[in-house]
């Protein structure tokens, strides 16, 4: 007669940072922490990307979600599925920095962007990113739209030299 199984244990979530992850230097519960706790929305699109960044790395699934636009190909999935994700890479990946590289104010059609570094490491590997990352406003609150990340050491030159104009023609050949 087989054994009934245990019930796996739920894993405990990663305690939340003094210092906030996004790279503010403010302590994470006056910074992204009080937006992920739903205290305000975010004031703009780089705050919002500074916010999921700092979301990712403390697992915030929910937050995640919720600032994901109606449009953001994500929205098409299980949100219980996404979460799962989100919360397996906050357990198996170390978010070590964060910077912006570079900003377009939201156009004619309500769309802004934020180019950024993401320097990640998962074990021992380097899975540091570059994004250029599209926010709007949905229901008077910014959303992250949509995203085109390179690995960091794919590109032609490195991230201080990039700027949004140059993002489609830099790639290492």
């Amino acid at each position: 007669m087989a054994k009934p199984s245990k019930p796996k244990k739920k894993p405990k979530p990663r305690p939340l940072p003094a210092t906030c992850p996004c790279g503010s230097k403010r302590p994470y519960s006056d910074c992204c922490g009080a937006l992920h706790a739903g205290s305000r929305p975010a004031a703009n699109a780089v705050e919002l990307m500074r916010s999921r960044y700092a979301a990712f790395s403390v697992g915030d699934a929910d937050y995640l979600w919720r600032t994901l636009h109606s449009q953001h190909e994500a929205r098409a999935g299980d949100p219980a599925a996404y979460a799962q994700s989100v919360q397996h890479a906050a357990r198996t990946t170390r978010y070590r920095r964060l910077r912006v590289l570079d900003t377009r104010p939201v156009d004619a059609t309500g769309v802004a962007q934020v180019l950024y570094y993401a320097e990640i490491t998962a074990g021992k590997l380097d899975r540091s990113i570059v994004e250029l990352s599209t926010f709007a406003e949905e229901e008077g609150q910014w959303r992250y739209l949509a995203g085109t990340a390179r690995a960091a050491n794919t590109l032609a030159h490195g991230p201080d030299d990039l700027s949004i104009d140059h993002w489609d023609c830099d790639h290492a050949h």
